[in-house]
């Protein structure tokens, strides 16, 4: 019998408690209505466990709440401390040039009027002055006053905040007005026309390095730049820092020129003519000259050898008097040096015959738009096809033997310049016509370089000091020839310049003191010079020959051992030039 003071039955030997998932379960229990009712303890169902879910939810609606206030508290304060600041007018860490830096105008927008309010700006730790500020809503503009030094800068803005102190945000930038240095030493000794050349130097570190406009790599600074023989023009080195200075340097590598030339001119037609031909012969075989020089083409426009060059041809410029490479053999087996002389721009017979094809912006003009008459047609000196037109004259000068091409009437028309068109250019003056001019002679040098033919410029006496009023601009010029051939014929200056009370009359005066000036406005070019000396009559002033003489020593005086001689008929004076020893 079961007592009914126990509640639970005693189980009947043998018999073990069931089980559920490993885990024991008690005895169905007895209900007071006797009837029997299981619990499933596992799913907590039955009246048994009613108050503990009443618990379990009110535990999930208070942590429900927590987190409902715990995300408005923290979006509240997030948008009362947050700041944002958007920022323009410079890159932070930019370096900047003063006139960048003076220019600046910073922008500095928040996002409310409140917090613009609560703002402060200093510039390099100082208060900012109201008066370099201007208020906008909620934008802040400050533009610096007076100049700013160089050196490191820093512009920074505090807002003060609700909660968590302050909020504060830096802008820095650098000013560097100091241009970058270039070291580079002169090349003060010529070099030969021949031989390679090393141009060595230093730039400053972190600068960017080009060389006649091209980049160039270096190592800290440091550069070396070779070539198979010496440059033609000026190798112009630039030194670029992070700010934008600029730093310029032009190095000249000067060529060794012969020296101890005496030579005279001589014309197609004097060549070609058995009389005037064997005077000069008779020249070369008393020791008297060593040089000779030859027209190409002369002051008409005439080339006056069996030339090949199409455009010469085109034209009807071709007009033999002499085959030049037989000419140069004879003279080469004579020792005798050989120059090639080019009438450049004066040039009717290519005025003419451009003008009749239609291209008249090879040809200078009037104001009226006819064509330039003066030397009847003066060709454009800034066409390309006109200095085409020339080199390829020169180079095949080259090719035939001569060493050099001396180049005349490299120049604008003398007279004023506002009564000349030069088609195709824009704001002419005498810089502009000086400019073209010289790059020309850029450009012909650098196609003669590589042949190693030296190029020579003819200019006019009074060029050192009024080069600018004719577009031979005498160092320009310097830069970019060999050597300069200055036309310092005493009969062409006007009583006292430099001076000299009768140029005419007073050789050895005027031609010393014309050669000063060219060599002090070339100086530290390396140029050469061979004058031009007078050997005619002019003026009713007949030339003896002790006045030649006098040019001649006047020269040498100057340290210039190079000199030609120019009679216009060929006919020159033996006994004013005395036989080498």
């Amino acid at each position: 019998m079961t007592s009914v003071h126990n509640r639970w039955p005693i189980q009947p030997a043998g018999r073990r408690r069931r089980r559920r998932d490993d885990h024991w379960l008690p005895p169905r229990p007895l209900v007071p209505n006797g009837s029997a009712r299981q619990v499933d303890l596992a799913r907590g169902k039955g009246t048994l466990f009613a108050p503990r879910r009443r618990i379990d939810l009110t535990v999930i609606l208070l942590v429900v709440l927590c987190l409902v206030g715990a995300t408005w508290f923290g979006s509240w304060v997030w948008k009362t401390s947050r700041v944002d600041v958007a920022f323009s007018g410079f890159t932070d860490g930019a370096v900047l040039r003063p006139e960048q830096a003076d220019d600046i105008v910073a922008s500095l927008r928040l996002p409310t009027v409140d917090q613009r309010q609560r703002a402060e700006l200093a510039f390099d730790g100082e208060p900012v002055d109201e008066d370099d500020t201007q208020l906008n809503g909620s934008t802040i503009t400050w533009r610096p006053s007076g100049e700013i030094a160089d050196g490191e800068h820093t512009l920074q803005l505090t807002v003060a905040r609700t909660v968590f102190g302050d909020s504060t945000f830096s802008w820095s930038f650098q000013v560097d007005g100091t241009r970058p240095e270039v070291k580079v030493p002169p090349l003060l000794d010529p070099v030969d026309i021949s031989d390679p050349v090393t141009v060595s130097g230093r730039v400053e570190a972190g600068a960017r390095l080009f060389v006649d406009g091209e980049p160039m790599d270096h190592a800290d600074g440091a550069f070396t730049l070779r070539y198979d023989f010496p440059p033609a023009a000026p190798v112009r080195i630039e030194a670029v820092d992070p700010a934008g200075n600029r730093t310029t340097r032009e190095i000249i590598v000067p060529v060794t020129y012969p020296t101890g030339m005496r030579g005279v001119h001589m014309t197609a037609i004097a060549w070609g003519n058995d009389e005037l031909r064997n005077g000069v012969l008779a020249m070369i075989d008393e020791g008297r000259i060593n040089t000779v020089e030859l027209d190409i083409k002369d002051e008409a426009g005439v080339v006056g050898h069996e030339s090949e060059v199409l455009r010469a041809h085109q034209i009807g410029a071709v007009q033999p008097e002499y085959n030049l490479r037989d000419a140069v053999s004879l003279l080469e087996a004579k020792g005798v040096r050989v120059i090639g002389r080019i009438v450049a721009f004066r040039d009717a017979v290519l005025a003419d015959a451009a003008w009749a094809e239609g291209n008249r912006d090879q040809v200078l003009q009037n104001p009226d738009g006819t064509k330039f008459a003066k030397y009847d047609g003066f060709t454009n000196f800034a066409h390309p096809a006109v200095r085409q037109y020339n080199i390829d004259l020169a180079t095949e000068a080259v090719e035939a033997g001569v060493t050099d091409i001396l180049w005349d009437y490299v120049r604008r028309p003398e007279g004023d310049i506002t009564q000349m068109v030069i088609p195709g250019v824009k704001a002419w003056d005498d810089d502009a016509a000086g400019r073209a001019v010289v790059e020309f002679l850029r450009r012909s040098r650098a196609e003669l370089r590589p042949m190693k033919a030296y190029q020579g410029a003819s200019v006019f006496g009074v060029a050192a000091a009024h080069g600018d009023l004719i577009a031979q601009p005498p160092r320009e010029v310097a830069e970019v020839v060999d050597y300069i051939a200055p036309m310092v014929y005493p009969s062409h200056w006007v009583d006292g310049e430099y001076g000299v009370a009768s140029p005419i009359r007073q050789p050895y005066e005027i031609v010393d003191a014309s050669l000063a000036d060219f060599q002090r406005v070339t100086a530290g070019t390396g140029v050469a010079f061979v004058p031009w000396l007078q050997d005619f009559s002019y003026k009713g002033v007949t030339y003896t020959p002790e006045m030649v003489k006098a040019q001649i020593d006047a020269t040498r005086d100057r340290g210039i051992d190079n000199f030609l001689l120019w009679n216009a008929n060929v006919r020159y004076t033996p006994e004013a030039v005395p036989p080498s020893s």
